[in-house]
This record gives C-alpha cells, sequence and structure tokens, in this order.
C-alpha cells in the first residue's frame, strides 16, 4: 500500500501532466508582441503560455 508521501508525489506529478499549456502564433505582419493582452489574463488562470515569434513576418 502506498504511503501519504507517494500518494501526494503522483498526485502533484498528474497534477503538472495535465496542467494547461497554450502556444499563441502570431500571423502575417504582427509579431509576437501581438498578444501582449492576451497572455496576462491567461496566466492569470494558471496557464502556461509561450508566444512565438516568427522571424518570417518581419522580413521583406
Amino acid at each position: 500500500m502506498p504511503s501519504d508521501d507517494n500518494s501526494r508525489e503522483a498526485a502533484s506529478a498528474g497534477s503538472a501532466a495535465s496542467a494547461a499549456r497554450v502556444v499563441l502564433v502570431h500571423g502575417a505582419y504582427a509579431d509576437g508582441s501581438s498578444w501582449a493582452d492576451v497572455i496576462p489574463p491567461l496566466h492569470d488562470e494558471g496557464i502556461a503560455v509561450t508566444a512565438v515569434q516568427n522571424a518570417r513576418a518581419l522580413t521583406s
């Protein structure tokens, strides 16, 4: 039978594995800063956010 410590570890690992993660990708003629107003509310909800910078959008 698992000890309380092992049960807590398993629950913690399960929570980490199910944590929400979002990758935001901007469209043409924009850059990653276009997500500046979107990222803080997502962080406030506990969602991990990555906004990628697509260098192709910045070239002419």
